[in-house]
């Protein structure tokens, strides 16, 4: 009779490594077949994969039905009043010629969305009911600044006026709303230069921003605006132009991300850019005694934990964040005027965002609750 001997559990072990480790090599070999790349870091072709494969998963929104998340935002709303919201916003996204910044959203005399020459309206205008001796602040940026999908009095520089006065700021502010869908930062010093050529200046200029000059990758790396890829097709078509396809190109173009070889480089050039401009623009206000704040602001692609959850933010992989926001929080710590709000996202519990991109009106709540705790010394000084 035979006297079999029991393999060892160390034994077990080591055959199970071995196994592991072949299926591995085995993995990674196809991995290298079927997804190449060259990459400085020389990061394996498996990892390449997954990470590829997980963008998949999470690129695309849990729905994509805006109009039904707007009840999610405004528990109890009015259906007309979304509609009619709704409806307001298409037609303000609509864009116009205008001079030195080449475009502008198209003015509109709505219910809850109101456009004229650059300004959205804010509700409240001022902190106080009268507006003697009002202190005029004018706050710059994109789309997320604007309220798209937000009506007047859910816009940030509308929460901003409502609580400086919960704060018992005794100084009357006036908010000026010229954030513009689209605009970055070099856009937004185009447009605060030819204000105060028009003698229209603000005690204080703020300036809020991330967003469109990092996603915009592309054409904020040339102080290009988002849309110039839609305007020169425009320009130099030789016939009709289909402008829903023109303007998505655009989109597209403007958002394409470099090669992984060279995202870094070009994450590097997004930062001092972004840098300089606030420089440039720190400059001219003080030429013309006006004030300034820069607010690096919240986004889903930075320290958002409850990103998966979101049922409509943008869960595209977006790699630049990652790489400017913690060098610009750095940068926040030296930089008197500069205020990081990257991690405002970071356990959110409700709904931040009311479409992709843009912030529901509890969010902007909290956006200008941050900005007025930030600015307090100031507020109380002008």
């Amino acid at each position: 009779m035979t006297n079999t001997r029991p393999i060892s559990f160390s034994r077990k072990l080591s055959y199970l490594l071995l196994l592991i480790v072949v299926l591995f090599i085995l993995i990674e070999s196809i991995a290298s077949i079927v997804y190449y790349q060259k990459n400085g870091k020389n990061i394996l072709a498996t990892v390449a994969l997954v990470k590829k494969v997980q963008s998949r998963f999470v690129s695309r929104p849990a729905i994509t039905n805006i109009d039904s998340h707007q009840f999610r935002i405004r528990p109890g709303a009015n259906p007309q009043m979304i509609q009619t919201l709704l409806h307001e916003t298409k037609q303000a996204l609509s864009f116009e010629y205008a001079a030195w910044v080449m475009y502008k959203s198209a003015d509109i005399n709505g219910k809850y969305v109101n456009v004229s020459e650059f300004i959205r309206k804010s509700i409240p205008e001022f902190s106080n009911t009268s507006s003697d001796s009002a202190i005029t602040i004018h706050f710059f940026g994109g789309s997320t600044l604007f309220g798209v999908h937000a009506a007047d009095n859910e816009t940030i520089p509308s929460y901003f006026a409502t609580l400086c006065k919960e704060k018992g700021i005794q100084k009357n502010i006036r908010v000026v709303n010229y954030g513009m869908p689209t605009y970055f930062s070099y856009q937004e010093l185009m447009l605060f230069f030819q204000l105060l050529q028009e003698d229209k200046k603000p005690k204080l200029a703020v300036f809020f921003d991330g967003l469109n000059d990092f996603l915009s990758i592309n054409e904020a790396s040339q102080k290009r605006p988002m849309l110039n890829h839609y305007f020169k097709t425009i320009f130099n078509a030789a016939t009709t132009v289909n402008h829903a396809e023109a303007l998505e190109s655009s989109f597209q173009h403007s958002f394409r991300l470099p090669s992984e070889d060279s995202i870094t480089l070009m994450s590097k050039q997004l930062i001092n850019s972004y840098l300089k401009t606030q420089e440039h623009t720190r400059t001219l206000a003080k030429a013309y005694h006006v004030q300034t704040c820069f607010f690096l602001q919240p986004v889903p692609f930075y320290d958002y934990t409850g990103i998966i959850k979101d049922p409509v933010c943008d869960k595209n992989n977006r790699p630049q964040f990652q790489l400017i926001y913690p060098e610009l929080e750095k940068k926040s710590t030296t930089i008197p005027d500069f205020y990081f709000l990257g991690h405002l996202l970071k356990e959110e519990k409700g709904y931040p965002f009311a479409d992709a991109l843009h912030y529901s009106p509890s969010f902007s709540k909290k956006i200008a609750a941050a900005m007025v705790d930030q600015m307090l010394p100031m507020l109380q000084q002008l």
